[in-house]
Formats: C-alpha cells, sequence, structure tokens
C-alpha cells in the first residue's frame, strides 16, 4: 500500500513546477510558524501562572516574616502600665528637681547677699584705715596669716649686671638699677 501510494506520487511530483513547490514550502513554512507562536504561547502563559503563583507565595512569605517581626518588636514594648508608673516616676523626679532648683536659687541670694555685705564690711574697713592705710597707719599684711612669704623685687639670677668692654667679663651692679632711658 506505501509502495502504491508513492508511485502515484512521484509521477505527480515529477509534473510539479517551480511555482507549486514554492508555494508548498511557503504553506508548510506557515504552519511551521503557528505552531511555533502556539508553542510560545502556550509557555508565555504557563509563565504568567507560575510568576503569579509565586508572588502569592512570596507575598505570603513577606506577610509571615513581617508578622512575626512586628509581634517580636511589639513584645519589646512596656504595656501601657509600665507606661502610667514611669509618667509616674517622672513627674516625682520633676517635682524633686523643681525643688532642689528652688533650694539652690535660695542658697544662691543668700550668699549674694552674704557677699554684698562682705564688700560694704570691707570698705567700711579701708575707709577707718585699718585695710591698706595709706594715711600713714600700719597697713594689715592679709599674708601674715596664712604663712606666705612676700616676693622680693628682684628674683634670684635677674640682679643687675654690667658689661665691662675693655676685659669682657660681667661685672655685678650693687643697688637697683634702672633701664629707663629717662
Amino acid at each position: 500500500m506505501i509502495v502504491d501510494t508513492i508511485q502515484k506520487v512521484l509521477p505527480a511530483v515529477a509534473q510539479m513546477t517551480y511555482e507549486n513547490w514554492v508555494s508548498i514550502l511557503l504553506a508548510a513554512l506557515a504552519v511551521l510558524l503557528a505552531v511555533v507562536t502556539l508553542i510560545v504561547a502556550i509557555a508565555g502563559i504557563l509563565i504568567a501562572l507560575v510568576g503569579i503563583w509565586g508572588f502569592k507565595g512570596l507575598r505570603k512569605l513577606a506577610e509571615q516574616r513581617v508578622s512575626e517581626a512586628a509581634d517580636k518588636t511589639i513584645a519589646e514594648y512596656p504595656d501601657a502600665a509600665d507606661f502610667i508608673a514611669v509618667h509616674k516616676e517622672m513627674q516625682e523626679l520633676y517635682r524633686l528637681m523643681q525643688q532642689r532648683m528652688s533650694e539652690l536659687k535660695r542658697e544662691f541670694e543668700v550668699l549674694h547677699e552674704r557677699s554684698e555685705d562682705a564688700s560694704t564690711i570691707l570698705d567700711r574697713l579701708k575707709t577707718q584705715g585699718n585695710i591698706g592705710a595709706s594715711n600713714g597707719a600700719e597697713a594689715v599684711d592679709e599674708t601674715a596669716d596664712i604663712g606666705i612669704e612676700p616676693m622680693s623685687a628682684i628674683y634670684p639670677g635677674e640682679e643687675a649686671v654690667s658689661d665691662d668692654s675693655d676685659t669682657g667679663k660681667s661685672i655685678k651692679v650693687e643697688g637697683p638699677t634702672s633701664t629707663d632711658p629717662r
């Protein structure tokens, strides 16, 4: 049977012209392209379905992770009762700080008044001639009470020295000297 079909087709193929061959090839190519287009369309639909399925799974996974993280973070926050206790404690600390500030302010005012009293007493003593007197009365040495020795006018090593130009030797000058050219 196959042999009979081939024998019938072969004389027909031998009688075909070039235009017939081209039209048959173009028709076969169109069918082939239609099949490939159909396969690509089906593959696109399958990829879209897999993408939607994956997005739903990814979304579900993300919701689960976010829910776990939110629950963990919320668990770290104190309860409302703790907020009330902290608020009361802060109010008590604020009251204590205000009380201490008012005490410090009163202490400062008292010290300020005392310093004014001390300055008026010092002025009165100066006018009476007991401190820093320049009217011939003996001045009070304020350093004598605490054991501080008064400094000398000339520090050691700063004695007046003159240069003898002829010999090139330094000569120590006795007594105070002045470098002022006047």
